[in-house]
């Protein structure tokens, strides 16, 4: 038999090969190979070595070797690991590697194949940087970053034409489904709305309601879909 060679990246796995037939094989050594009684097996070592394949066929032996060279992985950190912010804020993000990184996926990225980019994202979201050295050897990263949430409901309202503070309405970002029930003092329900960004104009029926308090109720699932109800009340002014 001769002697052969292959090469391959750390935690990889790769099959060696002998010659095939009515055979008894013993491969030596036995680490880091899942059979050592097969012509195929699949072989996984941590560092470059070297395996011999001993093959009978009755009382005859024949020998050979297979060289596994094994090549490092690139070396990448990235940072921050994980981070926080509210929707709207910027992220910088940074990869130290011996080349240049691809980050994925291209969503809301300034760059996608440099060291430090940067991201605006309205919602949680996990971003990789991976490298690749000139043995074909890839390296992965990756930063978490979690949108938190956030929603403000006014306690006061005055729907006189100013365009100033007409609409009662929540100010929210991070939130994906947002419903509004307004109620009179005697429960009963005079404005409901799912669509986001509206709100009550303080009429019924077309008709300016009466300067006081009113309830509200308030439902919302955020991008984490997490849901929240909130009731409160909100004064009519004008």
């Amino acid at each position: 038999m001769n002697t052969y060679s292959i090469s391959m990246c750390i935690n990889e796995s790769k099959q060696i090969l002998g010659p095939q037939g009515n055979y008894n094989y013993e491969w030596i050594p036995a680490d880091h190979i899942d059979y050592t009684d097969v012509f195929n097996p699949f072989v996984n070592p941590q560092q470059t070595m070297t395996y011999t394949l001993n093959v009978y066929n009755g009382p005859c032996l024949t020998s050979g070797n297979y060289d596994v060279v094994v090549y490092a992985l690139p070396t990448l950190t990235v940072t921050p690991k994980v981070v926080e912010v509210f929707s709207g804020e910027v992220v910088q993000m940074y990869s130290a590697s011996d080349t240049i990184s691809t980050w994925e996926p291209d969503y809301m990225l300034s760059c996608t194949f440099c060291n430090n980019s940067a991201a605006i994202v309205p919602s949680s979201i996990t971003y990789y940087a991976t490298i690749a050295n000139q043995y074909g050897c890839v390296a992965k990263d990756s930063i978490e970053i979690k949108v938190t949430p956030t929603l403000y409901i006014p306690n006061s309202f005055s729907p006189n034409g100013s365009g100033i503070n007409d609409v009662f309405k929540p100010e929210y970002s991070g939130y994906v489904e947002i419903e509004l029930l307004i109620f009179n003092r005697w429960g009963e329900n005079i404005f409901r709305t799912k669509e986001l960004g509206s709100g009550w104009n303080g009429t019924y029926k077309n008709v300016n309601c009466e300067l006081g308090v009113y309830t509200y109720k308030l439902i919302a699932t955020d991008i984490n879909s997490k849901t929240i109800e909130k009731v409160g009340h909100v004064t009519l002014l004008r």
